[in-house]
């Protein structure tokens, strides 16, 4: 398999920015709590990321520098 040209680096502690955005007339709340769990298998299996708040944006830190192999 090869990887797309528009992902993130194939390394580990990758942190990806995580968000959430209303419809047309709509302005959501504040996040709480987000949760991300990546699949590299085509979603045969998953792996919870780490979840974490910084200067008010949440995040993910992923663990993935084997994932295009």
């Amino acid at each position: 398999m090869n990887p797309p040209q528009d992902i993130i680096p194939s390394a580990d502690g990758t942190r990806i920015e995580l968000g959430a955005t209303g419809h047309a007339g709509y302005k959501p709340g504040a996040l709480t709590e987000v949760k991300l769990s990546p699949s590299y298998d085509e979603g045969g299996t998953w792996k919870a990321a780490t979840t974490a708040e910084h200067a008010g944006k949440w995040g993910a830190t992923v663990n993935h520098a084997g994932a295009w192999r």
